[in-house]
């Protein structure tokens, strides 16, 4: 190692070359009311990295800052802001304990990595397996939007309030509901055309009861769109050509690029509907 790759090393501080610091590693209450990050007068707050781990362990010079969102801890978690089904807010598990952090995004802050040099995260507020996973998911989504048509996403308005009762009653070991269309833009004749839908509910494959919750929210699914959208003869505005439950382990790559993630929190076209991953077409 030459000496300027030395130098640059040793100015790294020790708790970010031993990865301590890394997405979901949260501050100790202490280091957050040093640093005024929570309100003195409340105990249920936790600020959280939300960095990337490669750019929290990158140089400081390089990377200077990290990102944190100051989460509030509950007791029961909801199942519709789980999984990331909500774009701007999340319910993670903790593994040492029977509680959840609540992240919002507009709850995102920057922090100098040198406030945090001589400081440990608190082992308290660990994750639990996968969570880490669905929080840097959830961040991903944020960034990948998918581009559902306005004809298509007029039509699912319509049982929005339904479908999201649905998701949220047998929805809490779901992972997903991905939805593939056709056509992929604009209807030329929205009065006398619609789009060909399907809808996949993909679930835990090793959790037993996500099964039934699967197949419970599935056939809730399949009632409500020919409840709204079929006549009895054909289909108006949305064809429902198919509706099934899989199991994540069946759920492939391909099929999660070329259809779209469902998000309830949406309140516009342009912010409320997520994909896992950029959309293919």
């Amino acid at each position: 190692m030459t000496k300027a790759a030395n130098a640059s090393a040793s100015s790294i501080p020790c708790a970010w070359t031993t990865a301590e610091w890394r997405q979901g590693a949260a501050l100790t209450r202490e280091t957050a009311l040093r640093l005024s990050l929570i309100d003195p007068s409340r105990t249920d707050e936790v600020p959280v990295v939300v960095t990337h781990d490669c750019d929290c362990f990158a140089d400081a010079e390089r990377e200077p800052e990290v990102e944190i969102i100051v989460c509030t801890v509950l007791q029961k978690a909801d199942s519709g802001l789980r999984h990331t089904r909500s774009a701007r807010r999340l319910h993670l598990r903790i593994a040492s304990q029977d509680a959840y952090l609540a992240l919002d995004a507009q709850r995102k802050l920057s922090l100098a990595k040198r406030e945090l040099a001589s400081e440990e995260p608190d082992k308290k507020w660990k994750l639990a397996d996968g969570e880490r996973k669905e929080l840097a998911r959830w961040l991903a989504s944020r960034y990948n939007r998918a581009s559902f048509p306005n004809d298509l996403v007029g039509q699912l308005n319509r049982i929005y309030k339904e479908f999201k009762k649905s998701a949220e009653q047998h929805g809490q070991d779901v992972l997903g509901i991905y939805m593939a269309f056709d056509p992929p833009g604009e209807l030329e004749s929205p009065g006398e055309e619609c789009y060909e839908l399907s809808i996949t509910v993909v679930y835990d494959a090793y959790i037993l009861s996500a099964v039934d919750d699967a197949e419970n929210l599935r056939t809730k699914i399949e009632e409500m769109f020919r409840g709204e959208f079929f006549d009895g003869e054909i289909w108006v505005g949305i064809e429902l050509n198919r509706c099934i439950a899989v199991p994540d382990t069946d759920f492939t790559l391909r099929e999660v690029r070329t259809s779209f993630l469902y998000n309830f929190d949406y309140v516009s076209f342009a912010s409320g509907l997520s994909s896992a991953l950029p959309p293919t077409h």
